[in-house]
């Protein structure tokens, strides 16, 4: 009788726990808004100044495929080379905690150009500016994004912050790594009280924030666009001229966005 017992006891423990497991994968294919790592091989997304490609590449960080962008003085666009995602389903919500995993490398010639301390951001959230008139004086700062710096730092930072004086725009700074995948994981949260910023970077917490990150008046949220942007090369705007033989190359793979109910292993970017 005993023996029946606990065979029965095993079993229904075994029924329950993949019942379980099968709930658990149901809530987070439900959370995840948002998936690509370019394995078509095609580029599938809107571009926003030059269309980045979609390459083959030997030590992609997952698959065979990543996303190429990259800017130089050939380009029709000199300044921009990304994607954008503004669609009404991954929209970045106020009052809403979202997921996003990604990984980013930064290209040889980055080695090259030790003289042009310029920089461009990798990764940006954008409010929805064009909707609020310049009269307002609200201006147009990015709640979240990711820069270089030359080549010797990647700044996270928030300009929002910046603008309302909370705090330091800038949330952290690392050094650089050329020519490796760098895995970035950010808890995200836009809210005007119980705003959250977490961001982990190559498994490791680089930025814990909470506190007001958001410009209420921008009620529709914000959205995000990834690849690279350098605006001082639009029209040489800060006085930096980008030389005849200048490029910066950066490429991003493994991109996954959830909802609140995602979590930091849904979007974690996979082993090969």
């Amino acid at each position: 009788m005993k023996k029946k017992l606990a065979i029965a006891v095993v079993f229904l423990s075994f029924f329950l726990n993949a019942e379980a497991q099968k709930l658990t994968k149901q809530i987070e294919k439900k959370a995840l808004l948002f998936e690509e790592g370019f394995e078509s091989g095609q580029m599938n997304l809107k571009k926003s100044g030059n269309a980045p490609e979609v390459v083959k590449m030997k030590n992609a960080r997952a698959g065979k495929y990543v996303m190429k962008t990259q800017i130089s003085p050939d380009k029709e666009v000199r300044y921009r080379t990304e994607v954008s995602l503004n669609r009404e389903d991954i929209i970045f919500k106020p009052g809403k905690e979202y997921w996003l995993g990604i990984s980013t490398m930064l290209g040889d010639d980055f080695n090259d150009s030790d003289s042009i301390q310029d920089q461009g951001m990798l990764l940006q959230w954008h409010y929805f500016d064009w909707k609020y008139p310049k009269e307002l004086g609200l201006g147009q700062p990015q709640p979240l994004l990711i820069r270089y710096i030359g080549n010797k730092e990647v700044i996270v930072d928030s300009e929002v912050l910046g603008l309302e004086g909370t705090a330091s725009r800038e949330m952290v700074k690392l050094p650089i790594e050329i020519g490796k995948w760098v895995d970035w994981v950010i808890h995200y949260k836009i809210d005007n009280k119980d705003g959250i910023i977490q961001v982990w970077c190559n498994n490791k917490l680089v930025v814990d924030w909470i506190g007001d990150n958001h410009q209420i008046e921008k009620k529709e949220g914000a959205y995000l666009k990834f690849g690279l942007y350098s605006a001082q090369f639009k029209n040489n705007s800060w006085g930096i001229d980008m030389p005849a033989n200048y490029s910066r190359t950066v490429y991003h793979d493994e991109i996954r966005i959830a909802d609140e109910n995602g979590s930091y292993q849904l979007v974690a970017p996979r082993s090969k």
